[in-house]
């Protein structure tokens, strides 16, 4: 078998084909990792989402089981806060820090909470910078609404809305 012979029987791939497969491979992989990072992104968006949601439910349930077994309730606009006074006379807050991190805390009634804390409870974080707590009064019944921010798919500021209805059952 003469050298002639033996190149014309080699099998194989040619230069700009390898090339060319590995064009479209990457534009394969590409494309894949592009939806990867996609997906990652609504994950993302949607944990937060759910993570505000979840957060500004459990503050509803403990707001209104203290509230509604309250004597006395009232709301001061410019503090941002509500007093709630208890069946054996203790006062306590909620309280709408705002900030860098706006927040709504609990300050429980004297002998209620952990001693430590100083009865001083941080409820939630990330409420809306605007307007993270709202109370209506009509007669003995109130509406309480708690806005949380979150980030949303395109990494823009979003508000959730919680709202709430309460009347206390302790009237005087």
């Amino acid at each position: 078998m003469t050298m002639a012979e033996h190149l014309d029987q080699q099998s194989g791939f040619t230069l700009v084909e390898v090339l060319i497969s590995l064009a479209i491979s990457l534009v394969l992989i590409s494309g894949l990792f592009g939806n990867y990072m996609l997906q990652l992104r609504v994950n993302s968006a949607q944990t937060n989402q759910t993570e505000q949601l979840g957060d500004l439910r459990l503050v509803s349930q403990i707001m209104r089981r203290e509230l509604r077994l309250a004597s006395n309730v009232t709301y001061d606009n410019t503090k941002k806060e509500i007093a709630y006074t208890t069946l054996d006379s203790g006062t306590g807050y909620f309280r709408y820090k705002q900030g860098g991190n706006d927040r709504l805390a609990w300050e429980q009634p004297p002998g209620t909470g952990d001693p430590s804390l100083g009865g001083y409870d941080e409820m939630v974080r990330g409420l809306d910078i605007t307007d993270g707590l709202d109370f209506v009064s009509t007669g003995e019944r109130h509406t309480i609404t708690l806005k949380g921010a979150y980030k949303n798919l395109n990494r823009e500021d979003k508000t959730l809305e919680l709202k709430f209805r309460i009347w206390p059952r302790n009237l005087p």
